[in-house]
């Protein structure tokens, strides 16, 4: 089964686009760790979350760049 050419360069880029933005807020992320270490001994938040989020983030659209390329039913139903 093959899927309309539009759609799939429509769903690659907005993977694309959340794939950018999971890239900074890893990046984003990172900073926020330097500065949390800095801070700890003054009790700082935890930032464990926020290493959670940017990560599933980030993994679900490459995963969607790979589904939508591929083309694979399985991948598409993840």
């Amino acid at each position: 089964m093959k899927i309309n050419g539009c759609l799939k360069c429509l769903f690659i880029f907005f993977n694309v686009l959340f794939a950018i933005i999971g890239c900074l807020l890893i990046y984003g992320t990172v900073k926020a760790t330097i500065v949390s270490t800095q801070l700890s001994t003054f009790g700082g938040p935890s930032l464990g979350w926020g290493w959670v989020f940017a990560i599933s983030v980030l993994g679900i659209s490459c995963l969607g760049i790979y589904a939508a390329c591929s083309e694979k039913v399985l991948a598409l139903k993840i």
